[in-house]
C-alpha cells in the first residue's frame, strides 16, 4: 500500500527495537540485500521476516525508506520520522543519495 500511494516513509513499530544482527545488536541500517541474506541465513526469522518483506515493498519509490522501531519508546512515531539513530532504517541506498535516510 505505501508504494502504491508513494509514500517516502514507512514506519512499522512493533515491539522489539529494530532488526538484530547474528550477534543480537540491532542494525541502524540494512540494504534489500543484506535483509535478504540475513533472511536466508535465518538470522531475521519469525515474526520480524514479514515486516522486512513488508518494508522491502515500501522500497518500490527511488526516494523510500522504512523504519522498523519500538513502539513502546518515548515518542516512538516522531522519532521513527525524524531521529536516523532509533530503529532500523532499510533502504535501496537511493533514498540514501536522495537525502531521506
Amino acid at each position: 500500500i505505501a508504494a502504491g500511494l508513494g509514500a517516502r516513509q514507512l514506519v512499522l513499530l512493533t515491539d522489539v527495537d529494530g532488526v538484530r544482527d547474528s550477534d543480537g545488536h540491532r542494525l541502524d541500517t540494512l540494504t534489500p540485500g543484506e535483509a535478504e541474506t540475513l533472511i536466508d541465513r535465518g538470522v531475521i526469522a519469525g515474526g520480524m521476516v514479514p515486516k522486512v518483506r513488508a518494508a522491502l515493498g515500501a522500497l518500490a519509490w527511488e526516494e523510500a525508506e522504512a523504519v522498523i522501531a519500538n513502539s513502546s519508546a518515548p515518542n516512538a512515531l516522531e522519532r521513527a520520522l525524524g531521529d536516523p539513530t532509533f530503529g532500523t532504517r532499510i533502504t535501496s541506498g537511493r533514498a540514501a543519495r536522495a537525502g531521506v535516510a
